[in-house]
């Protein structure tokens, strides 16, 4: 279906939050970082003004768990629970991994526990349009009086799923056992009474808290209205948790269509599994980014369609940081041949059928990339055909400076292509801080400047260089190889020697000593392999 939002180019979009109870985790990251591709793209490639709303539930059965088993661990009493410093704890964390994943933050963030007169008086409406009762102090929704009107129903997204028992008890929770007060098994909690060990908020129904399913609707409904766009959550929630914010949120507002579009985030399993700390697979997203770098994360998720299920394997994400490298590479190798572009803009321009051929391509890519964009966000394509012109343009680059009648590489199209690709992973969200792409802003600035530096200390570098191996002067030249293997990359500076000279590359440093460091490690691996073979074949020699 077209998307057509409700007023012009201006989105509505409700995001559920995380349960903040303990640390963020890949789960997590596939569902904000899968959302803020498509906000990106919404945002920044359609041009629509996206207005996100986004949640943490900070009163649940879990976090209450987590306070009770805390307390007792040490060895406090339980005759006040105040869950706050678990949540706001966690909360900061869950902030942390979603800004070291470059993940865009909502333009509003609700907390249910500084909505609880909203919530009350959301519920009130609904029992007011005769669509929930109250039962010892508890309120559930109606499930058969709110299907008893025609223009109601009750399963729209689910409706093979409705009456399922037990996904119907894991949405009310595990402190809360509430058959013996519902008329029906489908019903559900609204308010839930106060227990033993819980914190609680005065209500017209006595003291309690909200249940699960009624705090998006009513802090969704006290910003956003009766009617949003787009409403977006993992693929988990869809039932009950979104099957029942629909219906309470359509009794509330008697408005027929709550949400316009829903959209979810597809199950993530670890090697196949399903996370659990049981199973030791359960994988944090700061320990993640231990291993794996923020724009690995991100061209993971971009390489796989963001509403199917997905496997964290360490093969599939070593892919995806391959996929950074190779974008990182086209981009430093377009920036090495583009920093005296005056000169280069002196050699001749006129196209010829190798240009005209990639000009094709680009122009094809375009239209490649906005049909993808256009299909449910398929940036699994995109991705596949950014790749496919950048081999393109590497092809170009062997022709052209191979042609040995006219080796000049137009570099304005060549530029042209890669500010293009540069504009696309920027749009993902990819190269923070810009440095996947080409140089812009005040990274742009930085280079502009450092360039003519390093060309002058590779100048005076080549001619030492060039006099010691006359001279036969070997401390020269070791120093030299120092500058180049020790001392530029402790700054970021990735230098190549080759016979026409040396070039340079601003990389990030951490990550080029990262490579450097296993490099050295494989050759050295490599020496000790050899040398146990040489040894092997001495004591075979011997023995014989």
């Amino acid at each position: 279906d077209d998307f057509v939002p409700r007023r012009g180019n201006a989105v509505t979009w409700y995001m559920c939050g995380p349960t903040v109870y303990d640390a963020s985790h890949v789960g997590h990251a596939r569902t904000y970082l899968t959302f803020d591709i498509v906000r990106r793209i919404l945002e920044d490639y359609f041009n629509y003004k996206v207005f996100l709303v986004m949640n943490i539930t900070d009163v649940d059965d879990k976090i209450i768990q987590r306070t009770v088993e805390t307390l007792q661990e040490a060895g406090k009493p339980l005759d006040d629970i105040d869950t706050t410093p678990l949540t706001r704890e966690m909360e900061a964390l869950f902030w942390r991994d979603m800004r070291a994943l470059n993940i865009r933050s909502p333009n509003v963030i609700t907390r249910v526990t500084e909505y609880m007169p909203e919530i009350i008086a959301f519920v009130e409406k609904i029992i007011a349009n005769g669509y929930a009762y109250e039962s010892q102090g508890s309120v559930y929704f109606d499930t058969a009086a709110f299907q008893a009107k025609p223009d109601n129903t009750y399963g729209k997204l689910c409706p093979q799923m409705v009456g399922n028992v037990e996904l119907l008890k894991e949405g009310e929770g595990s402190l809360t056992d509430f058959s013996s007060e519902k008329k029906s098994n489908k019903d559900f909690a609204l308010w839930k009474a106060v227990k033993e060990n819980e914190p609680s908020w005065e209500s017209p129904w006595g003291p309690g808290r909200p249940g699960w399913h009624i705090e998006c609707s009513a802090m969704a409904g006290d910003i956003l209205g009766d009617n949003m766009d787009i409403h977006s959550g993992g693929i988990d929630l869809r039932f009950p948790h979104h099957e029942n914010e629909i219906a309470q949120s359509e009794a509330c507002f008697e408005c027929g269509q709550w949400v316009n579009y829903f959209l979810h985030a597809g199950h993530l399993h670890i090697e196949g599994l399903k996370m659990s700390k049981s199973l030791k697979n359960f994988i944090t997203i700061e320990s993640a980014l231990q291993t794996y770098s923020a724009d690995g994360f991100r061209m993971f998720y971009l390489m796989h369609q963001y509403d199917r299920p997905l496997d964290w394997a360490e093969e599939t994400l070593n892919v995806a940081m391959d996929e950074v490298k190779r974008f990182e590479t086209f981009f430093q190798n377009v920036k090495t041949r583009s920093r005296d572009l005056e000169t280069a803009l002196k050699s001749p321009q006129n196209w010829g059928s190798l240009e005209k051929d990639l000009h094709t391509t680009y122009q094809e890519t375009c239209g490649t990339v906005h049909a993808a964009l256009c299909n449910n966000f398929d940036t699994r394509k995109v991705i596949t055909a950014l790749k496919e012109l950048i081999g393109d343009v590497n092809k170009y680059l062997q022709l052209r400076e191979g042609d040995s009648e006219d080796p000049s590489v137009r570099l304005p199209l060549v530029l042209d292509v890669a500010q293009y690709i540069s504009g696309i992973l920027k749009m993902f969200g990819l190269g923070a801080p810009s440095k996947l792409g080409l140089a812009q802003e005040e990274s742009g600035d930085f280079e502009e400047r450092v360039t003519p530096i390093l060309d002058e200390v590779l100048q005076f570098r080549n001619a030492i260089r060039t006099q010691a191996r006359a001279d036969k002067a070997i401390p020269y030249l070791q120093e030299c190889d120092k500058l180049r293997d020790v001392g530029f990359p402790n700054v970021g500076v990735q230098l190549q020697d080759t016979r026409d000279g040396s070039t340079f590359k601003l990389r990030d440093r951490d990550e080029l000593l990262k490579e450097m460091e296993e490099v050295r490690m494989a050759a050295e691996e490599k020496r000790a392999l050899k040398q146990k073979r040489k040894e092997e074949l001495e004591r075979q020699k011997a023995a014989a």
